[in-house]
């Protein structure tokens, strides 16, 4: 089971300690539909929903209209979308699965780290555009990514004369040099 840190949650604190220990020390939960875990539901799905686009949470809910703005998060440095809590904090990106070490457009070709597995962050761009997700081997990731209705984008990589990879509105350009292996 894959631990999730709640403590900063709004709400958080205010849950029964005995249900707080169930989830933070992982324990395996009998009936999760018993409403004693409502509240941990309504905490998880104002986490996940909080940076969810209004017409995304419309359409979904088939309703006309929604009061009130989603939290901004930062851009991913990938695919652009802002899925990112802060930079450089390792967070993965739910668009292309990105995970930001803090590298940006001084020196995307170069691969820093390894978090993306060998994979430079201009090529994780040019693979996003190319096939969904920042490394197309795995496919593993094609049905767990979000909808990139789901997000505001923040930032534009797009392709320029089939031979460079740009964001839009900078001077960033890079010229596409595939891998022989790809």
């Amino acid at each position: 089971m894959t631990l999730e840190d709640w403590s900063g949650s709004k709400g958080w604190s205010s849950l029964p300690k005995s249900i707080r220990s169930e989830f933070e020390l992982g324990e395996e939960i009998e009936n999760p539909e018993l409403e004693k875990y409502d509240q941990v539901l309504m905490i998880w799905l104002r986490n996940r929903l909080q940076s969810v686009t209004n017409d995304f949470l419309c359409e979904k809910l088939n309703i006309e209209k929604i009061i009130g703005e989603p939290v901004k998060l930062e851009s991913c440095p990938c695919c652009g979308y802002r899925t990112i809590g802060a930079r450089g904090n390792y967070d993965i990106c739910k668009v292309c699965w990105w995970e930001d070490d803090g590298q940006d457009n001084q020196h995307p070709e170069r691969i820093i780290g390894g978090p993306n597995y060998g994979i430079s962050l201009a090529m994780g761009r040019y693979n996003y555009l190319s096939y969904g997700l920042y490394d197309p081997k795995r496919t593993d990731l094609i049905r767990l990514k979000a909808d990139e209705n789901e997000f505001e984008r923040g930032r534009i990589f797009e392709f320029a004369d089939n031979k460079f990879l740009t964001e839009k509105g900078t001077d960033w350009k890079w010229k596409i040099t595939l891998p022989n292996n790809v």
